[in-house]
């Protein structure tokens, strides 16, 4: 299989797997999720739940590819060669990559507090209260069970920016201090993005401001890995391959295709009122930045984002997202693009009574709903 045709089928099936697939089932199901469970949105309209269910079909998808290419590959003998060079390019780095099991956990915690969830406990003040009389409550759970899920994950972003050696002690702690920050970073990541989900478009529209320059970030550190892997086992091929011109582009169109598939499966449906994120959908959105920002930011990076990242979860205890956002007209300009134009008065409501009927659902206004 010759390089350029290994990129375009790279680029088909990441097409497929990450925008097709999540499309056509989230249209399948929409009427399902419709008839279902309804919850008020931040104008009193019923929205239903379930939007999230694209990125598990995303991440079965992916699986599914996997298991497909390698039957391909078992059933025909001369197919082997062929996928190798496919799988040793883009479409390996890039399905490989993919974070499928901090997905598919945040997901699930978001789904348990979406379902069970109550407005008794809110905030990490409100959980740490349950917490110390005996009660763990669903934000809880999902505070500990995406916190267990970014201690994986961040250990593994730990060893791309510090190489510890075996008696090196100082290289020990960094590699300590490193995993924390990670950690850190992907799980308050993961709550911010709940606190986005108060207006229709909000949470999505703030997933690709970060995914654009973070997903060709990723792309780019990806791709010197491989370059660097394929150079030191004299693989000069595979080498010359990967930092190929075509070989740069499909790697950052493909990813770029991977991370923003699954949204743009359910845009028109938030943005046009029908269905909600909820925990489920939101949490998934804030790990995957979290993820990307520790796969591509150095060291120091590390502590800036953590840093910068939990005073936006300690602030919004106390200010209103919402009501900084219609303060500030560009803000207000972004927030309001795309989003059903305002009838009869719906926003007539104080900016904080809004926020309590949208976030009825899943937290209180601009409240830490881990």
């Amino acid at each position: 299989m010759s390089p350029l045709y290994a990129d375009a089928v790279t680029l088909v099936l990441a097409a497929i797997v990450a925008w097709m697939l999540p499309s056509v089932a989230m249209r399948a199901l929409v009427p399902s999720l419709a008839e279902g469970r309804t919850m008020q949105n931040f104008r009193g309209r019923p929205v239903f739940l379930g939007l999230g269910l694209s990125w598990v079909v995303w991440a079965a998808g992916i699986m599914a590819m996997r298991a497909l290419l390698e039957a391909v590959g078992t059933i025909f003998p001369e197919a082997p060669d062929a996928l190798f060079h496919l799988y040793s390019g883009a479409l390996g780095v890039v399905f490989s990559g993919m974070p499928l099991l901090l997905v598919v956990f945040a997901f699930a915690f978001g789904l348990i507090d979406d379902a069970f969830g109550t407005i008794g406990h809110k905030g990490f003040r409100g959980h740490l209260r349950a917490f110390r009389v005996g009660r763990m409550t669903s934000g809880s759970l999902k505070l500990f069970g995406v916190g267990l899920v970014s201690v994986f994950y961040g250990w593994s972003a730990s060893a791309r920016v510090v190489e510890t050696g075996a008696a090196d002690t100082a290289s020990t702690f960094m590699r300590i201090g490193a995993w924390i920050l990670a950690t850190l970073v992907i799980g308050l990541s993961t709550n911010l993005f709940n606190l986005l989900d108060l207006r229709p478009g909000r949470a999505l529209k703030s997933y690709v401001l970060f995914i654009v320059p973070l997903g060709t970030a990723f792309a780019v550190t990806i791709m010197r890995g491989y370059s660097e892997f394929a150079a030191g086992i004299g693989d000069t091929v595979g080498a010359a391959s990967a930092i190929s011109s075509v070989e740069w582009t499909t790697m950052i169109v493909a990813s770029l295709l991977m991370f923003l598939g699954p949204i743009l499966a359910v845009w028109r449906y938030d943005l046009g009122e029908q269905g909600m994120l909820g925990d489920a959908g939101s949490n998934v959105l804030g790990a995957v930045v979290g993820f990307l920002l520790v796969g591509v930011l150095p060291l120091w990076g590390f502590g800036v984002a953590a840093t910068l990242l939990l005073l936006l979860n300690l602030a919004s205890e106390r200010i209103s997202f919402s009501a900084v956002i219609e303060r500030t007209p560009v803000l207000r300009w972004m927030d309001s693009l795309g989003r059903l134009k305002d009838i009869e008065g719906d926003q007539s409501s104080p900016p904080g009574d809004a926020d309590a009927v949208r976030g009825s659902v899943t937290q209180e206004p601009d409240t830490i709903d881990t």
